[in-house]
Formats: structure tokens, sequence, C-alpha cells
């Protein structure tokens, strides 16, 4: 090991110098013509620019196999989506890289970043947060957190046995129900049967407040887990103004070898339908309610070995967005296949109608339906 550093370090300050190294040498008389003076210039700062990032590469990567402290998590997909009455479908690749350090054996620190490239290409910090452990079942952590609320809040996009989440979790990010926030979560998880629980507090760059809380219990109804989560804040909107917010969760689910399934249901404030209530009655304690619910169950059947073989799923949600109005309401389907090549590699397909009511036409609207093909390593 230390004589690859001593080699790479002598190969780095040797090229970063200007000196005429033998691969300099080597490069110019391979030639089959004669290199003018200008062009030896152009080779040699090739030379000085991409062996130092190489050897620099090779130097951290043997840094990091020396460190048994370091783990690594992610994935690569391309995913192709056809929306209904889009011109053209969406066609884009997306990875994540999750990194974890532990300091010592009661401190670990993970960074994850992420990049697609139907964002501008943009790679953003989706997650940093330090986790300590007070004892083998209570840990607290900090940093940009994920609330934990409901089913697919527990899990990574990656994760879900569908390609994206569902219609109503995309109806609550924007109300800041769901999604990071900068915060401080307490976290208690029995070795043995008993109940999990997590309490977290945050705050956002926009002052908004949130409190959330979650109970599990995975012995109660086993091998079924049945968890109720909430989330209180005191949302700041664009005008200044601030609205308090509730919503509550009921989660029941069941992880097998081949079957899984969850049911949950949701009951909460809309922030922004609430807001515009008030405006229009002149009322401030104006509040609307909404309610969702949803199903999906998966069958996997092997194929090989080394988790192969075909699952296939079904969905299906309700969303009433104003309790007051029941004429109003959007139905979710979710009809895919994922197809696993081996535990790290999947082809996925999601078929996902949406039907809605808007309240004045008799016909259903199929705005937002789409039809979505995604081939994904994970490792």
């Amino acid at each position: 090991m230390k004589n690859k550093i001593f080699l790479c370090e002598f190969l780095v300050s040797s090229c970063l110098s200007g000196k005429k190294t033998r691969l300099f040498d080597h490069a110019t008389r391979m030639s089959p013509t004669k290199i003018s003076s200008s062009d030896q210039r152009v080779i040699r700062l090739g030379i000085q620019l991409v062996v130092p990032t190489v050897v620099s590469v090779m130097m951290f990567s043997e840094h990091l196999r020396a460190q048994d402290k370091f783990s690594f998590d992610g994935y690569i997909a391309t995913t192709a989506t056809t929306v209904y009455k889009a011109l053209h479908p969406d066609i884009f690749y997306h990875a994540k890289i999750e990194v974890q350090y532990d300091v010592t054996k009661s401190i670990e620190a993970q960074v994850q970043i992420k990049g697609q490239s139907n964002e501008g290409e943009k790679i953003r910090f989706r997650e940093a947060n330090i986790r300590v452990k007070l004892n083998k079942e209570d840990k607290i952590k900090v940093g940009n957190l994920k609330k934990p609320i409901g089913d697919e809040e527990l899990y990574s996009e990656e994760d879900l046995v569908t390609i994206d989440r569902t219609y109503i979790y995309n109806y609550l990010s924007p109300m800041n129900h769901v999604g990071r926030d900068i915060g401080v979560q307490f976290i208690h998880e029995p070795d043995e049967k008993g109940l999990e629980y997590n309490l977290g507090v945050y705050l956002n760059n926009s002052s908004t407040f949130a409190a959330t809380a979650r109970l599990a219990s995975y012995d109660l109804l086993s091998p079924v887990v049945l968890s109720v989560s909430s989330v209180f804040q005191n949302l700041r909107l664009d005008e200044g103004v601030s609205i308090a917010t509730v919503l509550g969760n009921l989660s029941v689910s069941r992880t097998g070898e081949r079957v899984s399934w969850v049911g949950e249901s949701f009951y909460g404030i809309d922030p922004y339908a609430s807001r515009f209530a008030q405006l229009e009655t002149g009322s401030s304690t104006k509040k609307v309610w909404f309610a969702s619910a949803k199903a999906i169950a998966s069958y996997f059947i092997p194929t090989g070995n080394e988790r192969e073989g075909v699952e296939p799923l079904v969905l299906f949600g309700y969303l009433l967005p104003d309790t007051r109005n029941s004429k109003i309401y959007t139905l979710e389907f979710i009809m895919g296949m994922n197809y696993y090549l081996n535990k790290h590699t999947r082809a996925r397909i999601n078929v996902h109608p949406l039907l809605s009511k808007n309240g004045v036409d008799e016909a259903f609207s199929q705005t937002g339906s789409s039809v979505s093909l995604e081939f994904q390593l994970r490792w």
C-alpha cells in the first residue's frame, strides 16, 4: 500500500512539474509523423491533466479500500414515461450515491447526492445527517431528514415496488406534510418485542415549524405491521401568512418473501385550499380537510436463484380533496410488473391511469395518466 502511494505521488509530482517524463517521450516517439513543438505542448498538457486525475482516483480508491468504516449504496436507472395527451415521451436517466461513514461505534455520518437529467442534470444533496446511538435501542438523528409519515416515506424511491411514488404522496408533498426538512429525530427500535416509535421536530428556511410522531407495532398482529403517524406544522405561505395544519396516517402492511401488501389512509388539512377558503369567506379559522385511502399488493414468482423472478403488482387509490364535496375526487390505479434479473437489476413497467371528477362534467378526466418503463441497477 505504501509503495503504491509513493509511486502515485511520484507520477503526480512529475506530471505537475512540467518535466518530460518517459510517458511523454513514448507518446512523441510512437507518432508516425513529426510532432510540432506546439502539439508537443498540447500532449504534455494533456498528460499533466489526465494522469494526476487518474492517479488521484487510484490513491483515493486504495485509501477507501483500506478503511472498513465506509459503506456505499446507490442506483442508476433509465426511465421512459408517456403522459396522457403528451406530444413526446419523457426519457431521462437518474442516479444516486449514498455514503455512510462510521466515525465511532456510536456515531455515523451519512451523505446522499442525486442527479436527474430532466432536471437540468443538476446534482443536489438529498440528505445529510448524523446518527448518534445512545444505546442498543435508542438513537438520535440530526440533519436534513425525511418525515416518517405513511408507508412510502419509510423507503427510498428506488426501493419502492412502483416506479414512482403514488398520487397521494405527490399530492401531499407541496403541502410539506411529507418530504425532507432540517430537524432532529429521536428513534426507539427495540431488539425484541415492543413498540417502535419516532419523534421529530423540524424547521426549514421559510420558518415553517413541524413536529412528527410515529408509533409502530411489529408484534401485535405479527407478521402484519400496524403503524400510526402524524405531522403538525405551522406552515408559512408566500404572502407571509402562517397556517396551522395537521395530517394523520393509519397503515397496515405485510412484507413477505412472496406476498407483500400495504393498506393505508390519510386525513388532514390542505393549507392552500384552506387559505383560499379563508380569503373567500373572510373567516381566518376556515379549514379544508381532505381524505385518502390506498391499497397495493404484489406477488413474487421466482424463476431462478439470487432474486431472479417476476413480480406483478396492483394498486388502487382514492383521494377526496375536500370532504365537504364528495363530487370532486380522483381514482388511482397502477398495474405493473417487475422483472428481476438478479438481486441488483430489474426492469419495470407501470400502467398508471388517473380518473378524476371535477364536480361539473359527467365524464372522468384522464389528465396525469401515464405509462412508464424503467431499467434499474442497485448496489
